[in-house]
């Protein structure tokens, strides 16, 4: 595949065709090709021009990429996430790295609480309650703890965390955080450490980013200080959880319940999750809605454009 060659448009490397697909109707002016399998290399000398990357947070950026790319001047992530590539090593190459901001920061906390309602109210067993005859054969449905009576935690308070902050204090849910890096002038009282904020929460949530940092941050002691009667929900990054901790957590009892939007491995294997009781799973779409796929889309073409023409970015990382 050779591109460019009657084409005079700025030529945009998306991660795969299915993001060129997504994102060129954004950027007229641009050309907008995915990159095959084999690497840039597989689309012409023509490619050795290109100026931009655009990907999802799950595709990987290495070094060796970005050398196959040598006029790259910015790498824009599609989405808040960018755990598939090193800040530290685009800087070093003097590559821009930004994201596509808050575009869809209210969607994901949307699903953060449609997870944790699930969980709390445990809509899926009184659906096959109702199926299944028992309403009739047993009489009413168990009593259960609701969202309000729970005592919540966010790790990560970010656009997206502070999002989540906000609906659960609409349902007067007392509400505490922790991250590395104090938030001066923010409300909300901050744990003294991750695992406090486990300890004196029912419903701990992960609003944190994936990469090196957060790579496990959420291990067997975690899980077990949120305790059997506690219930973890995560629209962060699956990479943040120790799966196998939570997965045997969950089978012994240790933890109440789990939410989870966001997988060690994506698509997470079905027969993984075949046994394993009280947890409710999403594929990973809860950054997904009409209107927040047009926003991504439209900060992104907004992102390209200033690079193309010297403008400051928005959203850069690094």
């Amino acid at each position: 595949m050779t591109v460019g060659t009657a084409d005079s448009r700025p030529l945009i490397i998306a991660g795969n065709p299915q993001i060129a697909a997504f994102i060129a109707p954004a950027l007229p002016e641009c050309e907008v090709v995915g990159c095959p399998p084999e690497g840039p290399g597989g689309l012409g000398a023509a490619a050795r021009e290109a100026r931009v990357l655009i990907a999802f947070s799950d595709f990987r950026i290495d070094a060796a990429l970005v050398e196959a790319l040598p006029a790259l001047g910015l790498v824009q992530m599609v989405g808040a996430g960018f755990d598939g590539v090193d800040p530290d090593m685009l800087r070093a190459r003097g590559v821009a790295l930004a994201n596509s901001g808050d575009a869809n920061s209210t969607v994901v906390a949307d699903q953060a609480l449609a997870l944790a309602l699930a969980l709390s109210r445990q809509v899926g067993a009184a659906d096959a309650w109702v199926r299944e005859g028992q309403w009739a054969a047993r009489g009413r449905f168990r009593l259960l703890r609701t969202l309000s009576e729970e005592r919540a935690g966010i790790v990560g308070l970010g656009a997206i965390g502070k999002a989540i902050a906000n609906r659960l204090a609409g349902f007067g849910t007392p509400v505490s955080w922790w991250g590395p890096r104090e938030k001066p002038g923010e409300p909300l009282p901050r744990a003294a450490s991750l695992m406090a904020l486990a300890e004196q929460s029912s419903l701990l949530i992960i609003a944190c980013p994936g990469g090196p940092a957060t790579d496990g941050m959420i291990d067997r002691a975690v899980i077990e200080a949120v305790g059997p009667q506690g219930m973890i929900v995560n629209i962060g990054r699956g990479s943040v959880i120790d799966e196998d901790a939570l997965i045997a957590a969950l089978t012994d009892g240790r933890l109440g319940g789990a939410g989870l939007d966001v997988f060690a491995t994506e698509p997470t294997p079905a027969e993984r999750w075949a046994s394993v009781p009280n947890v409710v799973l999403s594929p990973h779409h809860g950054g997904g809605s009409l209107g927040s796929i047009s926003r991504m889309r439209d900060a992104v073409a907004a992102n390209v454009r200033a690079f193309i023409a010297g403008a400051p970015l928005a959203n850069r990382i690094a």
